[in-house]
Order: structure tokens, then C-alpha cells, then sequence
């Protein structure tokens, strides 16, 4: 059978999508591929990727996302991979190849340096076999896990002259850093505020730190209720040099009053996990998410990268 690899640009027939994604990897709505794919979101533009039969209707879809990386003045744009389904009926006729070179020939011309994939256990051999280079596990590092319920949850705390405040309201105030040291996401305003603010799918919440009305750090935290506990999540974050490490480990204690434990995903140098260990996140979890890269032809790859969990969940 013959499938026609194209943008789908008509978002009249993402309910189509939604039915295909649903027998792939899980239920979702039109409302989230319009905003994931749909809407500016401050880092260039995405592809959603379709593979449409003969009889018109899609066997297969492959969304991507790019992104811009910095390490001090060097800069590179990266594809992240997202979703890649294919109708049950249509596996084993090269659907998964052709939609998977297909996003990257269109991206090698647009001047992306590599695609960058977080990879579980199906997904693994398959971009393994495409030619990515496996550079390590990702990791979280938790604070003690408990069964004790919660009971007062808090969202200021003071001390010696810092003020710390839990908000639904992103702050109008964010900085951003760029890092020397390794390899980490260029984030502006635009960006942070369709990831976090506008997200339909999933509800933040902002830490942030100040002295004297001063914004020194932030925090983008989701609470995720389980069955028996509910975690604190530190999706992504930025402090000043300034902050010392017990105003850190005050922000984590207050965010311990909203679950039984507290995680920071991602990949950092053994510094940035030393603060965080001294804030009070010393376990690290045995099982990790794998990150791989591919250059795209003739390109080299950066080694050094900084990983927060907003690279990790697009």
C-alpha cells in the first residue's frame, strides 16, 4: 500500500488524531494538539507529521518539536521527537521509518543540528536502529518518600530577610540564565507562558524567591495525586548565585506541606546536584529515562547537557 507523508495543517481532523493516538499510546484531545502544535510558543516552528492511506484516513502520525539550546555563546536548535503512533492495522509496512526520516530530512534543511529523544522501553531499539547515540540516563532525585498524609499545606514562608510564595499566577518577572557549562534550553517569556500558563492538559504552580521584592529564583512545580500519595514535581527552575543553599531547602520543605515527597527530574553537572542534594533531594532513582541523540548529516553533537523535566515532557 502506498501512504502519503505530509504537515497536517487541517485542524478540522485532529479528532481523526485523537482516535489514532488512542490506540497507540493513550487517550487525548483536539484542545491539546491545538496547543501543542498549533500556537506560538517562542522556539520555532513544530511539524505534526501524518501518514494517510489510500482510503484517505491515517495510519500513522509523528509529531516533533524544536528547540533551541545555548551553552555560553554557542547556540543549536534540536528536534525534539514527541509522539509516533501507527494504526495496528498498518504495522510492519515501514510506516514508523518512513514518518521518522521524513521529519528529519525536513529539519536537516532547517538548519537543526540533531534530533534529541527521551526513549522508554518500545521506543528504545527503534531509534537505536535509526542511528541515535544513547548519552546516558535520566534521573530523578526525591526527597525521603513518606505515607504520612498531609496535612497543612503551605504557600508562603519567611526567613532572615527571604520571602518565599507558592502561586498559580506566573510571575511577570522571570529571568532566565545561560549556562557555560553545558548545554540547556533557551527560555524567554512566550515559551514559558504556553508551556506552564496555558497548558491544557496540565495544571503549574509557581516558588518563587525574593529578597526586597527582588525575584532571585523560580520553581515550576505540578502536584500529581497517585492512588496512595501525591508527589511534588519540580518541572523546571532558575536561581541566582546569590540564593544560599538553606533558602533552597526552605523552598523544598514548603513543598513538601503539598505531597509526600518532592522530584527533580533531568541531567546536571555533580555541582547543580550537590545544591540540590544539600536542599534536602539525596535519592536517586534506579530506573531513568534514556536520552539519545542524532546528528543529523555531518553535524557534531554538543557532550555536555543540562536536562530539566520541561525538556523531557513536551
Amino acid at each position: 500500500m502506498e501512504y502519503r507523508i505530509y504537515p497536517l495543517e487541517d485542524q478540522t481532523r485532529l479528532p481523526e488524531l485523537c482516535a489514532l493516538f488512542a490506540k497507540g499510546l493513550g487517550e487525548t484531545t483536539p484542545e491539546l494538539w491545538k496547543w501543542k502544535h498549533y500556537t506560538e510558543n517562542g522556539q520555532p516552528e513544530g511539524l505534526l507529521l501524518v501518514a494517510e492511506a489510500e482510503d484517505g484516513s491515517f495510519a500513522g502520525m509523528f509529531a516533533v518539536q524544536p528547540v533551541r539550546y545555548a551553552c555560553g555563546e554557542q547556540e543549536c536548535v534540536i528536534v525534539q521527537t514527541n509522539d509516533l503512533v501507527v494504526e495496528p492495522v498498518h504495522r510492519g509496512a515501514g510506516l514508523v521509518k518512513q514518518l521518522y526520516f521524513g521529519a528529519l530530512h525536513e529539519y536537516e534543511h532547517r538548519g537543526g543540528l540533531a534530533y534529541m529523544s527521551f526513549s522508554n522501553e518500545a521506543s528504545y531499539p527503534i531509534f537505536m536502529k535509526y542511528g541515535s547515540v544513547d548519552m546516558g540516563d535520566i534521573y530523578a532525585r526525591n526527597t525521603a518518600k513518606s505515607l504520612l498524609p498531609v496535612y497543612a499545606q503551605k504557600d508562603t514562608a519567611v526567613w532572615d530577610g527571604w520571602q518565599l510564595e507558592l502561586s498559580d499566577e506566573m510571575p511577570n518577572d522571570l529571568f532566565y540564565q545561560r549556562r557555560t557549562d553545558g548545554f540547556s534550553m533557551e527560555k524567554n517569556d512566550a515559551f514559558m507562558r504556553w508551556r506552564f500558563a496555558e497548558n491544557p492538559e496540565t495544571k503549574f504552580r509557581w516558588l518563587t524567591i525574593r529578597r526586597e521584592g527582588r525575584l532571585m529564583g523560580w520553581l515550576v512545580v505540578q502536584v500529581a495525586q497517585g492512588r496512595l500519595r501525591r508527589a511534588a514535581n519540580i518541572y523546571d527552575w532558575a536561581l541566582r548565585d546569590e540564593v544560599p543553599d538553606e533558602v533552597l531547602r526552605r523552598a523544598v520543605q514548603l513543598l513538601r506541606t503539598h505531597g509526600n515527597w518532592v522530584s527533580l527530574w533531568g541531567r546536571y553537572s555533580d555541582a547543580v546536584w550537590q545544591r540540590w542534594g544539600r536542599a534536602g533531594l539525596t535519592e536517586q532513582n534506579e530506573k531513568g529515562t534514556h536520552f539519545l541523540l542524532q546528528a543529523f548529516v555531518g553535524q557534531t553533537l554538543p557532550q555536555n547537557w543540562h536536562l530539566t523535566r520541561a525538556d523531557l515532557d513536551f
